[in-house]
């Protein structure tokens, strides 16, 4: 996702060590704790756990049972100076647990890698959760990736599910290691029998000049500027005869001409019938948003000391390549940041005609590949292509009122509206234009903090000073509001948010109520905002993450918006809550980010897990037709055009693969895969064909 948020999986470099971004380039292994010495059991001193020794069959020592005690998370940790034999973790693939949960039930397991102990600041703690079957398991977690991205997954992994990983720590300085069970219903028991660093990689340079991993290989790895120069003509041909031609009955917009005829229009609207939702072209035709987000000429890699000792080369920041540098000011560390996909289409047309050859490649690729529109974060080039694209709508960062979170403004401020309106002054440029089918506000707003912060911020941040007034309204007194939300405040000022799995009714209800006023009046805001700068094209909602949309935000964007859109990462959307959502909204939904990644092409980490790269075709395939079958859904846009960089974009995200590497090179099998089900997409909405039922293989 653009801001990544999302569910994260390992797998077992042991089991299936092909997977991995970085397969060991030799073999190593370095027991880390010696759980098998009599002396380990005496020196675990953590509180809420107890250990014994587990002894085989022969008698010898097969390991160490840590009972976690029922209630709150604890947590074993293992020390440097006492339990690690090893500090410097630089170098190696993977650390492996060999693990044992001896209870009858799935638990919540956790581990840390700590480099400054007792921090929790991103640079000095990684840390990873599961969800764990009873049994004995092998877990392996990948460790390249713990100086360059703090958000990873990897395929799934025998024994566990829901593997989240998050957070950065120095590899060459680790502390301590910690293994938790959060919030046991009872206590459990978890048997370690071996803990251990395992592979050998390089720790430097292993970035090559293409911008790809040197550990590994793939089909379409890149060698030589030849190979890049090669597929180029290789591509260009095959694109002459695959145009949007091959596509039958879709007219000027891709709309679909043998679907019912309405009334023809200027600018693009949505209209109801036959029991099913459609945006209307501008043809009058019915038309669906088919398309994929971030359609741009490169992404830049991240750069500071650290990440800059990855790579083998770096282009010369004057000369051919200074176009492959990111323009502006440099940072605090004086380096700017690279992107190498720039550096290949240099490569690949020369530096002075590689961004008119790449737009000229971009809308061949578009329409040969069987898509409707350009998704959302795509190049302005593109805008006048003769292709539906979307807006990103105002900059919401630009308002000058305090915000409450970091991407929610404070709408009770006098000069929110006013606000709102100057920052939607930039859209006037878009009245007019019938292939822009409308704006988008922002993208994944942080709603469920909102709670938390409010209640944190100053007395005279005006919604928390607005809250304060209905709650003295409703009790009158703080004691009245203690007793209701169970809580033990000394006033008004000082209630605090007590979280939302342990705030109780009351609490639930008093902020939900004022939740959504305030949604009501920021939603609401930046829609007339909009509406006066542009009031031709539809507004299209805020980008609900699929974890963070609040029912009562829900309905306010309901309200004020043409379309609602979800970015929703998974295997498949959870039609349950749609279908609440829908009888809660009776508007028509988007999807605004989805997508499937796989590990065999050198990434660090992938965000939703596939076997391999075929399968991410399977996944195209599969979510795109259940989507497109759903009555009230209107359009699917996958993240993304092109991969991101294998260290990191400017947030540290490195987890999307997308249709094109950073060669350029064009990945067939999901090309292959969306050139068929966007084929298909128009008859299975509506009904004359039913979608594919066939999941990608994890």
């Amino acid at each position: 996702m653009f801001r990544m948020r999302k569910i994260i999986v390992f797998a077992c470099l042991s089991v299936s060590a092909q997977l991995f971004a970085m397969s060991p380039c030799r073999d190593g292994h370095e027991v880390l704790v010696r759980v098998n010495d009599r002396n380990f059991v005496p020196s675990l001193k953590s509180p809420g756990i107890s250990a014994s020794m587990v002894k085989d069959s022969s008698g010898r020592i097969d390991g160490v049972e840590v009972l976690f005690s029922r209630g709150e998370r604890t947590v074993l940790k293992l020390n440097k100076s006492i339990h690690l034999r090893k500090s410097d973790w630089t170098g190696y693939a993977s650390l492996n647990l060999d693990v044992e949960n001896t209870s009858s039930t799935v638990i919540n397991i956790g581990v840390s890698i700590v480099s400054k102990e007792d921090s929790w600041e991103d640079g000095n703690r990684a840390g990873f959760t599961a969800r764990m079957a009873p049994g004995r398991a092998q877990w392996s977690i990948p460790l390249p990736q713990l100086r360059y991205t703090n958000g990873w997954s990897w395929p799934r992994q025998a024994g566990f599910e829901r593997i989240g990983g998050w957070g950065r720590a120095d590899s060459a300085q680790i502390a301590t290691l910690e293994l938790s069970v959060d919030n046991p219903a009872r206590d459990v028991g978890v048997i370690i029998r071996a803990i251990s660093l395992e592979g050998r990689i390089p720790s430097e340079k292993w970035v090559d000049r293409y911008g790809q991993n040197t550990c590994g290989d793939w089909p379409g790895k890149v060698s030589s500027d030849v190979d890049i120069v090669a597929a180029d003509m290789r591509e260009g041909m095959d694109l002459v005869s695959a145009t949007s031609l091959s596509f039958g009955g879709r007219d000027e917009y891709g709309a679909w001409t043998a679907g019912p005829r309405r009334k023809e229009g200027r600018f693009f609207r949505v209209e109801k019938y036959g029991g099913r939702w459609w945006f209307v072209a501008p043809s009058g035709r019915p038309w669906l948003a088919v398309g994929m987000d971030c359609v741009i000429p490169g992404i830049f890699a991240r750069m500071d000391s650290t990440i800059k000792k990855a790579y083998s080369w770096l282009p010369p920041e004057m000369g051919e390549f200074a176009s492959a540098w990111k323009p502006g000011e440099r940072d605090a560390a004086d380096m700017t940041w690279p992107s190498f996909y720039r550096v290949n289409i240099i490569r690949k047309w020369g530096p002075d005609s590689f961004l008119s050859k790449w737009r000229e490649r971009a809308i061949a690729r578009t329409r040969a590949w069987g898509f409707t529109c350009f998704g959302n974060w795509s190049d302005e080039s593109l805008f006048k292509s003769g292709i539906p694209y979307f807006s990103v709508g105002p900059d919401i960062w630009t308002v000058k009122v305090p915000f409450v979170t970091s991407d929610i403004a404070d709408a009770f401020h006098p000069d929110f509206e006013a606000e709102a309106g100057k920052a939607a002054e930039g859209l006037k440029r878009f009245r007019g234009d019938p292939w822009l089918v409308g704006h988008f506000i922002g993208n994944e707003m942080n709603w469920n903090e909102f709670p938390k912060k409010m209640l944190e911020a100053p007395v005279d941040l005006p919604s928390k000073a607005a809250f304060m007034q209905r709650m003295r309204k409703r009790y009158r007194s703080i004691a009245a509001m203690n007793s209701a939300w169970g809580i033990s405040a000394s006033a008004f000022e000082d209630v605090r948010w007590p979280g939302r799995r342990k705030a109780n009714e009351a609490a639930k209800r008093d902020m939900g109520d004022f939740l959504m006023v305030f949604a009501d009046r920021f939603i609401g805001g930046w829609a007339r905002a909009i509406r006066k700068s542009d009031p031709d094209h539809l507004l299209l909602g805020t980008r609900f993450h699929a974890g963070n949309r609040p029912d009562e935000v829900v309905r306010a964007t309901a309200k004020y918006m043409d379309v609602v859109t979800f970015n929703c990462y998974g295997y498949s959307i959870d039609r349950a809550e749609f279908d609440r959502l829908q009888a809660m909204t009776h508007r028509p939904f988007m999807i605004g980010e989805y997508g499937f990644n796989s590990m065999d092409m050198g990434q660090l980490s992938v965000a939703v897990p596939v076997r391999d790269r075929a399968e991410r075709g399977a996944g195209y395939r599969y979510y795109t037709e259940q989507v497109a079958a759903i009555p009230y859904f209107v359009g699917c846009q996958y993240f993304q055009y092109l991969d991101e960089p294998i260290t990191g974009r400017f947030d540290r995200e490195t987890s999307y693969n997308g249709f094109v590497s950073v060669s350029d090179m064009p990945y067939s099998d999901l090309v292959e895969a969306a050139r068929e089900t966007n084929g298909r997409i128009y008859a299975i909405h509506n009904q004359s064909i039913t979608p594919v039922l066939v999941q990608p293989e994890q």
